[in-house]
């Protein structure tokens, strides 16, 4: 009997649809106006979900935006306003280098991090030399390299292809190797291998390279089809870059190590001055910045908004921006929001010789992505959509995450931050966004809360060992973890194998991972003789 519903249940996952996006228009709505104009700021998501902006053209002021209570909160002003940041594993936040304020000269090499819990900055240590104008990457070990940048000013900035790395654990800064390139305003973007692709720059727009952690070097990628000094550049889900600004979009592929045109944009952007974000259904939303005549003697600040669909290479029109913004911060909030604030506007005059007499804008806009996909189900009345449906779809569905047991909601979890979560009747998916993908849906680790890890024990012959946690895995359990997730999906073993009542007032063997509970039922013909506990039901019901 069990074996027949387990093979009614696994031939109804493999008969599901996997929903393609509707390209109905996104929602924008008004949300609560900031406190200060923030154009050119730099914006953090943090781990409590909360959103840190820092500084602009006109501003050393820093503030936070709660999307809990639609309420911005002043953080007080900082020297780093115009330096470069990035978010720390420990959840502070990591400012560096930068300009004074409306002064063309002088460049800092002080740093500051911010402290979520304490909403205050803190003097951290400074970098080995000055910068404005760099990169900030987080390393997977926790580190950060700053790359690049402008690090004097005489007639004009003189670029460096010097890198550091900065230690958090010991606030300390050491040389990191240098750059192929000396390059500032460029690019710098995680790929999916843990390597980073840095391109283009102010003056060496025709280049790009990548850094690999790994063997701490560089090594020089193939050059961009045309100069970059002015765009965004965003990681793709097939582990491929966009590259949108200066008029035109192209994919880098690191497999082979080329370049594509990414379609034909609706409207041709210049300049960095858009706002581009991967939505958590899966495309790319390019919104605002700037638009030039072709002698260059006229500019406008846009409305207009597309989203790129890289399944298809093509750009689709969405709902376009209330106000034209150019210079905003934009940022996917935990809720799959799209946060958009501040920026440069025109005030709907139209073209603007030069770009002047415009207005820098402190109201806020949340974008509603309607092109998340979705699919519904009647066995429990609940729906799974964006990058919970992927994950789903992606790591075997039905058979390994069972069916949703819940809406998506907010919840606190085990480590005191706030994340967006869906519970499965097997698993719970939380959305790290400040994660790149796919790291960004993380499962929660029942295995733990349910059957703390027991003491380590010896190696055991004919059995896989893993020393992060003492334990050995073999047989069928072995074959079950490889097949279907392993350490992603299921993390490490808490226990060796042994007997114990389920549910059902029956014995099993079983073994405790840090995500399942792998339970072996002799009744059932291979590969259904492995089946997961229910952890989700369990957790979700207060058990």
């Amino acid at each position: 009997m069990r074996t027949t519903r387990w093979l009614l249940l696994l031939i109804l996952c493999a008969l599901l649809p996997l929903p393609r996006p509707a390209y109905a228009l996104g929602v924008w709505q008004p949300a609560a106006a900031m406190l200060g104009q923030h154009t050119y700021g730099k914006a953090v998501l943090l781990n409590d979900g909360r959103v840190l902006v820092i500084g602009g053209e006109v501003t050393a002021a820093t503030e936070i935006f709660d999307p809990r209570t639609n309420r911005w909160l002043s953080t007080g002003d900082i020297e780093n306003s115009s330096g470069t940041a990035v978010l720390l594993n420990d959840g502070s936040v990591l400012v560096v280098g930068g300009r004074p304020l409306l002064s063309p000269h002088g460049v800092f090499a002080s740093a500051l991090r911010f402290i979520p819990a304490t909403n205050s900055w803190q003097p951290a240590a400074p970098m080995l030399r000055s910068r404005a104008d760099h990169t900030l990457t987080l390393l997977r070990d926790g580190r950060v390299l700053a790359a690049g940048g402008i690090d004097q000013v005489a007639a004009t900035g003189i670029r460096t292809n010097t890198t550091e790395l900065y230690d958090p654990a010991s606030n300390s800064w050491s040389p990191g190797p240098p750059m192929n390139v000396a390059r500032a305003g460029h690019t710098a973007t995680f790929l999916a291998d843990g390597r980073f692709l840095l391109l283009g720059g102010d003056e060496n727009g025709a280049t790009a390279e990548i850094y690999d952690p790994a063997s701490n070097s560089w090594q020089l990628a193939a050059p961009p089809p045309q100069v970059r000094t002015g765009h965004t550049a965003t990681w793709l889900p097939n582990n491929t870059v966009l590259v949108v600004g200066d008029g035109s979009a192209d994919l880098y592929d690191p497999a082979s190590n080329s370049w594509h045109a990414a379609g034909v944009m609706l409207t041709a952007r210049v300049g960095a001055a858009h706002s581009t974000n991967l939505l958590p259904g899966g495309q790319v939303l390019v919104a605002g910045g700037w638009q030039q005549t072709a002698d260059g003697a006229q500019t406008r600040i846009l409305t207009n908004a597309e989203l790129y669909d890289w399944t298809l290479n093509r750009w689709l029109p969405t709902t376009p921006l209330a106000t034209p913004r150019a210079g905003q911060v934009a940022v996917v909030l935990p809720s799959f929001a799209l946060l958009v604030a501040g920026g440069y506007s025109d005030g709907g005059r139209g073209p603007l010789p030069g770009g002047a007499n415009g207005v820098q804008l402190t109201s806020t806009v949340l974008y509603a992505d309607a092109t998340t996909p979705e699919h519904c189900f009647a066995e429990t009345n609940f729906c799974v959509r964006g990058p919970f449906l992927r994950y789903w779809q992606a790591h075997g569905g039905l058979a390994i995450n069972g069916y949703p047991i819940s809406n998506e909601f907010v919840q606190v979890l085990e480590d005191g931050n706030a994340y967006t979560v869906q519970y499965f009747e097997r698993v719970r998916m939380e959305y790290h966004a400040n994660n790149a993908p796919p790291f960004d849906i993380l499962l929660g680790q029942f295995g733990r809360r349910l059957h703390p890890a027991e003491p380590p024990v010896a190696r055991a012959a004919g059995a896989t060992y893993f020393p992060a946690t003492g334990h050995n895995v073999r047989g069928s359990f072995l074959r079950y973890w490889q097949r279907n997730g392993g350490l992603a999906q299921f993390g490490y073993p808490l226990s060796e194998e042994f007997t114990e009542t389920l549910e059902d007032g029956q014995s099993y063997v079983v073994q405790y991972f840090e995500r399942a509970r792998f339970e072996h039922h002799p009744e059932n013909r291979p590969p259904f003789d492995v089946l997961l506990g229910q952890f989700g039901r369990r957790m979700l019901g207060g058990g």
